[in-house]
């Protein structure tokens, strides 16, 4: 392996170390400067006005102008559904482990083929790469908030996303 521009197994000449080193102190420099432009702040009236007319809102992701490189955090809202016909998001998995907490309505997900029932306040942790789906059984809107290192993944180059079919549980 090679170091700096040396197409040689040899050692970087001083201006290479030297060019490197000014690489990292820039990035220094220029992260103060995306840090200052970042929010830091989200009102509520802002969610909320987002989230109308829509079943998810981004709140903490580096699309939107965050200077976050590792996490994602959003809402996700899920309609109505009764016993017949109750709404449920297409199974899926990922190679980002999901924190995921309830704020309202009730359900259930299967998580590698087990059912786990979750209420306003429950919390679930979504392994890495495990096959999950989410059901809302309530009459009202069923609304959670989920966390994951997505970013990170994506930065690497290792995200990966799978989707499955509808199950029926």
């Amino acid at each position: 392996m090679t170091a700096g521009k040396n197409s040689e197994n040899k050692p970087p000449r001083y201006d290479e170390y030297l060019r490197m080193y000014m690489e990292m102190v820039s990035f220094a420099k220029e992260e103060l400067k995306r840090r200052e432009k970042s929010p830091v702040h989200i009102p509520r009236e802002k969610i909320d006005r987002e989230f109308a007319g829509h079943n998810w809102v981004l709140l903490v992701d580096p699309r939107i102008g965050f200077n976050s490189r590792v996490i994602r955090f959003w809402i996700n809202g899920f309609p109505p559904g009764e016993e017949e016909n109750q709404w449920k998001t297409m199974g899926h998995r990922h190679t980002v482990e999901a924190v995921i907490y309830v704020l309202k309505g009730h359900g259930y997900s299967i998580i590698e083929d087990k059912r786990y029932e979750w209420k306003k306040g429950d919390t679930l942790a979504i392994p890495v790469f495990s096959w999950h789906q989410h059901f809302n059984r309530g009459k009202e809107p069923a609304r959670i908030l989920v966390h994951t290192g997505r970013p990170a993944m994506e930065n690497i180059g290792l995200m990966i996303t799978q989707q499955g079919e509808v199950a029926e549980f």
